[in-house]
């Protein structure tokens, strides 16, 4: 699995790249505003103008494809993980329940479930976490397809991240 092969700062880098990466399609979409979603993006004009990073038009092109790719990557997902949950014996307000127990109060879950139900439940979950997995591993592969490193790419994530003018001109590169 490529991701297991990651070690924990890059495979928790890469995440927050994923995160950082919908975050930004979802403001070029105008699915959310800058305000509901990222308020540090509120520039005053000095900071706009001691901006200063050597990131190419060409790079920030293909990191903005990468950012449509992950958001097609995790729709595929998430339609998969709602067929699973429909799909299972248990009622999706019974998985919430069983996952809510597990979280809360761990040692409960067995008391609290039927041994049919424990069952399903672990069945359900190894099913989620496969997909969850098969889309990450998608993901990495698409940064790889699109030539970047993954350090490298999430290097550009933070530079743009931590840049406001170019979120901004990523922003409108996919806008248009």
């Amino acid at each position: 699995m490529v991701l297991k092969k990651l070690n924990n700062t890059a495979y928790r880098s890469f995440l927050r790249t994923v995160f950082f990466c919908t975050a930004a399609l979802l403001l070029a979409a105008g699915t959310v505003s800058a305000d509901d979603m990222l308020p540090s993006l509120e520039l005053d004009e000095e900071d706009v103008e001691t901006v200063d990073h050597d990131v190419s038009d060409e790079e920030l092109r293909l990191f903005g494809i990468a950012v449509v790719g992950f958001q097609e990557i995790q729709v595929q997902a998430n339609e998969y993980i709602e067929a699973i949950i429909d799909e299972s014996e248990l009622s999706e307000q019974r998985i919430e329940e069983l996952m809510q127990l597990q979280h809360m109060q761990p040692g409960s879950l067995e008391e609290e479930a039927s041994s049919e139900e424990l069952e399903e439940f672990e069945h359900t979950l190894e099913e989620v976490a496969a997909v969850h997995e098969a889309a990450q591993e998608e993901m990495v592969g698409f940064v790889d397809e699109l030539g970047f490193e993954l350090d490298e790419f999430n290097e550009l994530a933070e530079t743009i991240q931590n840049d406001p003018q170019l979120l901004v001109k990523l922003q409108q590169m996919f806008s248009e």
